[in-house]
């Protein structure tokens, strides 16, 4: 398997992960101040 192959899927997984957690972590802390 070529390097630069393999850091293309990584940055493609990590920025999928990010764009995933982002909105959850948005909506955890909003419904935090909502309950606080």
């Amino acid at each position: 398997m070529k390097k630069s192959k393999m850091i293309g899927s990584l940055i493609m997984i990590l920025s999928l992960v990010l764009f995933v957690s982002v909105p959850v972590f948005a909506n955890i802390s909003v419904n935090k101040g909502r309950y606080d």
